[in-house]
């Protein structure tokens, strides 16, 4: 019998209490058990569990009440959790419609920021994808969450808006604010000597700026002292 991974799991206001089980031949195995968590950090654990045991399918389950139906992941995104988990994630704790939709419209993202042909970009779409003093991350202003820098899942706004609290218990801000700038309802900002200072040993940047999705402290900490450079040099 093929093994599956299984997310079970049911809302409590806007968060998530349940478990996460290996089922296959003979009893379940419980991997994971979580209580009151974030959306992003129960798909973390998910992942992490798909990671684990490569050749199971997954299937997500709401228990919130009796009749509930399974969701089956297709293997594309079954595999997107191994292979990209941040995309994965992200995509699955967008509000964006269905996770098979969410992860197609991610991919399709991607595709566009290293494309030299997808099309005529004005605006801040230009801005975000720029190198200096600030970097871009997405912003979600219906729900108040912006993509975290250090670790790529979306994280609560506090106050006005301006602080950022990421809840990923394995990111390296784990709780702690972080301000922002938020110049459009789709775009943050962040200044780059700030994220320099947190000292993070990856930052996630997939901006056409940078070669990948993520950077090293060292790296971007190179670009920036280049920029500076360059900058101080012009008249």
């Amino acid at each position: 019998m093929t093994s599956v991974i299984v997310l079970k799991y049911k809302r409590d206001v806007d968060k998530s209490t349940g478990k996460i089980e290996l089922q296959g031949s003979g009893a379940p195995q419980v991997l994971h058990v979580f209580e009151r968590t974030e959306f992003s950090p129960m798909l973390t654990l998910f992942a992490e569990a798909l990671i684990k045991h490569p050749e199971a399918d997954a299937i997500i389950q709401r228990t919130d009440r009796d009749g509930l139906v399974p969701y089956n992941l297709e293997r594309k995104t079954t595999d997107l959790f191994r292979t990209d988990p941040i995309a994965a994630i992200t995509a699955m704790a967008s509000p964006f419609g269905s996770p098979s939709t969410a992860v197609q419209r991610v991919k399709q993202e991607q595709e566009e920021r290293t494309s030299p042909s997808g099309g005529l970009r004005v605006g801040y779409a230009i801005l975000a994808d720029g190198f200096g003093d600030e970097l871009y991350a997405r912003f979600d202003n219906e729900r108040l969450k912006v993509e975290c820098p250090c670790c790529g899942i979306w994280a609560n706004t506090v106050g006005k808006h301006f602080k950022m609290e990421c809840l990923n218990p394995k990111c390296s801000i784990f709780t702690k604010h972080v301000e922002f700038g938020s110049p459009t309802d789709k775009w943050a900002t962040f200044k780059t000597a700030d994220l320099l200072a947190m000292h993070s040993l990856r930052y996630y940047f997939p901006r056409t700026w940078n070669v990948g999705s993520w950077i090293s402290w060292a790296d971007l900490n190179d670009k920036y002292e280049q920029y500076k450079k360059e900058k101080a040099s012009c008249p």
